[in-house]
């Protein structure tokens, strides 16, 4: 399968999961490694757009966890969030960036057919 079926799959099972417990669920640290984890795989950082925003949520994630040993707990939940936020962004950002990167080299596929036509 290609990625971005595999990244909408993805984003479908974390909307499921959040839709079916009548609400989203409370950030955690988890849900925002889960994404980390989910950019990464689907190459975010080869997109420049997606590495901004999964960097964002690594430098948010580190935040958060320094907030936590500080014992300041809300605000803490709040980075999570925002991180988790940051990388799915990232992640939608990458499966656009590769598709926009498949257009072009068909596009040129395309061309050069053309050129070898003629």
């Amino acid at each position: 399968m290609k990625r971005a079926t595999w990244m909408v799959v993805g984003v479908v099972t974390v909307g499921a999961f959040a839709a079916g417990c009548g609400g989203a669920p409370p950030p955690s640290e988890e849900g925002a490694h889960a994404a980390i984890r989910g950019a990464h795989e689907v190459g975010a950082e080869g997109q420049p757009q997606s590495a901004y925003y999964l960097q964002l949520a690594r430098d948010q994630m580190a935040s958060a966890e320094q907030m936590t040993t500080r014992g300041q707990v809300p605000e803490a939940k709040r980075m999570l969030l925002r991180a988790q936020s940051d990388a799915e962004l990232a992640i939608a950002l990458a499966g656009e960036g590769h598709d926009r990167d498949e257009a072009q080299q068909l596009g040129q596929h395309i061309n050069d057919m053309r050129s070898e036509q003629r």
